[in-house]
């Protein structure tokens, strides 16, 4: 455990040098710093555990292909209307090798979930009102 402890008072020692070094390797992939990064900048302990788990998942992802990582990825930003993610996911998805039909699937999937999310929820309140 001390090693693991040490390792992350490492990455927060220069909070400052960390960020500088993570939002370079982002701007070289991305080709920008996501305005969302910049505002978790003040929050380093959030912030560097945010994006090592996106390094995980999206860049070097186990058991998926990067592709198919990427288009979940997009159809988690579509379904929530993120339209920043949804662009970065879209460009991402489309480099990993996406085709337009995957990812019109991906968007009729997404909306799909998003729309019955809300059947759902708007139906157990109409379940309950009369109670």
């Amino acid at each position: 455990m001390a090693r693991l402890e040490e390792k992350i008072e490492a990455l927060l020692k220069d909070p400052d040098q960390t960020l500088a070094e993570i939002f370079v390797v982002v701007e070289q992939h991305l080709g920008f710093v996501p305005s969302i990064l910049k505002g978790m900048a003040e929050r380093p302990d959030i912030l560097i555990p945010s994006v090592l788990t996106a390094y995980f998942l999206l860049g070097e992802p186990k058991a998926l292909d990067r592709k198919t990582a990427e288009l979940i990825a997009f159809a988690c930003a579509v379904s929530v209307r993120g339209d920043a993610c949804t662009k970065v996911h879209l460009r991402e998805a489309k480099k990993a090798g996406a085709s337009q039909q995957e990812i019109f699937e991906a968007v009729m999937i997404a909306s799909m979930m998003a729309q019955t999310a809300v059947q759902a929820s708007a139906l157990r309140v109409c379940e309950t009102a009369g109670e």
